[in-house]
């Protein structure tokens, strides 16, 4: 038997020298026809056009010129983008039941997953890592609970303060903590409900599900990710029954998740989400362009580090219950406030006053209540108006569902009652700092939302969100993929970057290749 074994592994080691000499000779078959190749003279496109350095004799381009070339650049740069990349919802934005969108992440190799709160108002993405101090040890929620270890992830690093990614991640806190001889990329962040978060920036790969070419099936999908690493919180982040791994945010800031992946050339830098409001609520978010009719569009305010907007104006029945100076940021012009955001990461609306006050006073005058005593309506019998709410740019039609919510509330008698309560509620800041108008998921449920960050626009429009959407890489919605949120990984199986079908391919392909060689060899 040692005989035979011993032959067999001859018989491999001789076979597998003889693959390695095929493919060392097909690499210098391959170098030489390189060297072997004609020289062709190149001619640029551009160089004839009105403008151009050569048709103005040496006077360098004109200004129109340089701006045609940079136009055909992105025009270049979009055709190069690959991927539309989707995350599956669950959750919902009830406050008597979830009160959150949340979807599933993929970090490390290999990979873990991790169920992160969707988060509009925030930029960095940030998981509880261990070993972490006051962080949730169970949830409510239908979920298991998982820290980040980055010493159990092969391609985890942590960022250095002295590096550009933590100037690039620090970008919007005031103070970056590198100081006291501190070598870690260190943060702190306050949550408008006065929680706090804290830890320490890694880089490590992330995961996440993708459509590319002309498929219409998703597949892994992966890029290496600046990300925080907590380990202390406060609040109700630390006491909340609903808890999540984490979060992942989707603002404008360099660290988002959106921005460096855009950065890397992987998506466009716009996305949509569509939050599912009735039955057991979910959705989907895509990062893409958005190919869908019928948008409506508002600019958002530049330079601000929310997705601010310009609200004009509250209509309760048709009638307007407020005027713009109400809503308009404090640093133009009569504004006293922080102006209009939109938030997925807050669930229910808050209006700054004398907006709020207007507000519930009008809803009050249809419901024939003159004097409101509670902010719970009962359900019998009931109607409530609509609301339109009017943006520089468009406007946005509301039902009772976007600012009533259900409760049961327990009368005098002990008997319970179903009623409808009030979800926009009065925007009350700390001393010394200023009040937004924020909508919530409440408002922003059972729309196509999109934020687009190239234009500097959102547009919106009312969506069945279990409908698919058309997304595209390409702002002209050539060959745009149809996402639908069933197609995705469910939440619970996302993740699997092991993919036996890649394996088969890659071994199909290697073998041809060297089948290719074989013939080339022979020929030489």
């Amino acid at each position: 038997m040692d005989s035979k074994c011993g032959r067999h592994s001859e018989g491999f080691l001789a076979a597998f020298l003889l693959l390695l000499l095929l493919w060392v000779l097909c690499i210098m078959s391959f170098v030489t026809s390189v060297a072997e190749a004609q020289v062709l003279q190149l001619k640029h496109g551009f160089a004839e056009l009105p403008g151009s350095s050569l048709r103005q004799e040496g006077k360098g381009m004109t200004a129109e010129h340089f701006g045609r070339l940079r136009s055909h650049d992105e025009m270049r740069r979009r055709r190069m983008l690959l991927a539309v990349v989707g995350f599956p919802l669950a959750g919902d934005g009830d406050p008597t039941s979830v009160g959150l969108y949340y979807t599933q992440v993929g970090l490390g190799t290999p990979v873990q997953l991790y169920y992160v709160q969707v988060d509009t108002g925030s930029d960095i993405m940030w998981v509880d890592c261990t070993p972490c101090y006051n962080c949730p040890l169970k949830t409510s929620l239908p979920i298991p609970l998982t820290v980040y270890d980055p010493s159990r992830s092969s391609t985890a690093n942590v960022v250095p303060c002295s590096s550009q990614s933590c100037s690039l991640a620090t970008e919007m806190f005031s103070s970056t903590n590198c100081h006291g001889g501190v070598t870690e990329c260190l943060y702190q962040s306050i949550y408008g409900d006065g929680s706090t978060i804290e830890g320490y920036f890694v880089e490590d790969l992330f995961t996440y599900d993708q459509l590319v070419g002309n498929t219409s099936a998703p597949r892994n999908g992966s890029a290496s990710v600046v990300f925080g690493c907590n380990f202390n919180q406060s609040g109700v982040l630390s006491s909340t029954p609903r808890a999540v791994d984490g979060l992942i945010g989707f603002g404008q800031a360099s660290i988002s998740v959106l921005s460096q992946l855009a950065s890397k050339g992987i998506t466009p830098n716009v996305f949509a989400h569509c939050l599912e409001g009735e039955d057991k609520g979910g959705g989907i978010l895509v990062i893409g362009e958005i190919d869908e009719p019928d948008l409506i569009y508002t600019p958002i305010i530049q330079r601000q580090q929310h997705y601010n907007v310009q609200l004009l104006n509250i209509a309760v029945n048709g009638m307007n219950i407020t005027s713009p100076s109400v809503f308009t940021l404090s640093d133009k012009s009569g504004g006293t406030g922080g102006g209009v955001i939109f938030d997925s990461g807050t669930t229910l609306a808050y209006l700054v006053d004398p907006a709020y006050t207007n507000f519930v006073t009008a809803v009050c005058i249809y419901v024939f209540l003159y004097v409101c005593q509670t902010l719970c309506f009962l359900s019998v019998n009931a109607t409530f108006p609509d609301v339109t709410l009017y943006f520089d740019g468009g406007a946005m039609q509301l039902t009772p569902q976007n600012y009533l919510f259900q409760q049961e509330i327990t009368s005098t008698s002990g008997q319970t009652i179903a009623a409808d309560c009030l979800g926009w509620l009065e925007s009350v800041s700390q001393p010394g700092y200023i009040s937004y108008t924020i909508f919530g998921d409440i408002v922003l449920k059972d729309k196509l939302v999109v934020y687009d960050n190239e234009q500097h626009q959102i547009g919106w429009k009312n969506y069945d969100c279990k409908n698919s959407i058309k997304v595209s890489t390409t702002r002209n919605g050539s060959s745009p993929f149809t996402v639908n949120p069933t197609g995705l990984s469910p939440i619970g199986s996302f993740g699997q970057v092991n993919n036996p079908r890649r394996s088969l391919y890659t071994i199909m392909a290697l073998v041809t290749t060297l089948m290719l060689c074989w013939n080339l060899a022979i020929r030489m």
